[in-house]
């Protein structure tokens, strides 16, 4: 073991360290490779995990896997960060009650290297294996490397000494082959001000950016109750959720104004940038829906014969054909009648019609050809339901022999003002 005393002469420059709480907060601040490192590692893991739900039968859409992504990476930064602000308290206690080695300490500084001495233990750090300086208002920063990081306060020492040490290890770095090393010399990092009702304030404005998402989806939900529009198109109105889009966009624009003023906000402008994606992400939905499934209204009347019912002359038609789905050959037409009275006229008509009925006048045997995409939000399950087979053009009732054959189940829903024709193949055994 090296004697301090021998260090203790011939010196260039020395300097005290202490490693208060404080100094403790901002080396976690200034370097959360730990933090950064867990999020990049959770990221990707669910990324992966989305990916692989892919191969699956009743896989998502893309749209949906990227909104679930993003959602699950935002939350998990939320807790990360959470978990980061108590764990440094814990931390620095167990740092402080291990050894008062690790926060007090005195730094001597020689023409080639520098010596860390505590009471028992010295540690010779040569300055061309310094990864990295870095300087704020108050300190600068050594990093040896990502678990060995030493603080020099400015306040316990005068300029020249700074300027001694900055000048030393940049000169003997920058004459290192490596290109590994960086400085943050010409690029001060400020210290951040701290001004607590700004703070909460911001505080308050992050929380409110990240709960954007589920507030312009639960606007969504009530726009879609409130109007009576089919779940299945829910995404035509996506852009509903564009209305909560000032949160976002304020905790961006302040979080630049008080960051230029050192006040501690990044989250702010992180967290504004990504729920501002994502909601125009979701918003995007209503156009691509509209452009991708919207269908000449004139098309439905090659339902007519089947519906047994006229069909109104006003109206919206959508037509889906699934890629993936537990049906074979699987598209949904989606028909809203947007005159109420011609919808009303419609219903009464199939109330009436032999072909027509309520579920629960179905035969049970038959719900093997009513798919689950059926949904009747009708109260007291007022929805009237239709099934054909194109083969035997028999109505509600099952194949007399074995083979596939292909079905047209159809459901009228009052409320909704929309009538559902699922088209598939169904592989019969009797």
């Amino acid at each position: 073991m090296f004697e301090v005393e021998k260090y203790q002469k011939n010196y260039n420059k020395k300097i005290e360290i202490k490693i208060t709480f404080e100094e403790y907060k901002k080396i976690r601040e200034y370097f959360p490779y730990y933090f950064q490192k867990l999020l990049i590692v959770i990221s990707a893991i669910i990324i992966v995990l989305s990916l692989a739900t892919l191969v699956s039968p009743d896989r998502l859409s893309i749209g949906a896997l990227i909104l679930m992504d993003v959602s699950f990476i935002i939350s998990t930064f939320m807790i990360l960060k959470i978990i980061d602000i108590f764990l440094r308290k814990h931390s620095y206690k167990k740092l402080t009650t291990k050894s008062l080695d690790n926060i007090n300490y005195t730094l001597y500084f020689y023409d080639d290297y520098f010596i860390k001495a505590t009471e028992s233990i010295i540690q010779k750090i040569k300055y061309s294996s310094i990864w990295k300086i870095k300087e704020t208002n108050s300190n600068i920063y050594l990093l040896i490397d990502k678990n060995n990081i030493i603080p020099i306060q400015k306040t316990n020492s005068n300029n020249e000494t700074i300027e001694y040490i900055k000048n030393t290890i940049i000169t003997k770095n920058t004459n290192k082959k490596s290109k590994k090393f960086r400085s943050t010399k010409n690029n001060l990092v400020k210290d951040n001000i701290h001004n607590p009702k700004i703070e909460n304030f911001l505080t308050l404005l992050f929380v409110f950016s990240i709960a954007s998402i589920w507030i312009g989806l639960y606007l969504l939900a009530i726009i879609i109750e409130f109007f009576h529009i089919p779940l299945p198109l829910a995404f035509k109105y996506g852009w509903i959720v564009l209305i909560v889009l000032p949160i976002p966009i304020l905790s961006i624009v302040l979080g630049i104004i008080y960051k230029r003023k050192n006040i501690k906000c990044t989250k702010n402008i992180v967290a504004g940038c990504i729920v501002s994606i994502v909601l125009f992400f979701i918003s995007a939905f209503s156009l691509l829906f509209n452009f991708y499934f919207k269908t000449d209204y004139d098309n439905v009347h090659s339902y007519q014969k089947i519906i047994n019912v006229n069909i109104p002359n006003k109206g919206i038609f959508y037509k889906i054909k699934w890629d993936s789905s537990y049906l074979l050959e699987h598209t949904s037409n989606y028909i809203r009648f947007t005159n109420k009275q011609d919808a009303k006229d419609f219903y009464n008509n199939i109330k009436n019609n032999e072909i027509w009925s309520l579920k629960n006048n179905i035969s049970s045997n038959l719900n093997i050809l009513i798919p689950t995409s059926l949904l009747c939000q009708a109260e007291d399950d007022q929805c009237y339901y239709s099934i054909y087979i194109d083969e035997t053009t028999d109505y509600n009732s099952l194949p007399t022999n074995d083979g596939k054959y292909h079905i047209k189940t159809m459901m009228y829903d009052p409320i909704t003002r929309t009538l559902t024709i699922e088209e598939f193949l169904y592989e019969y055994q009797n």
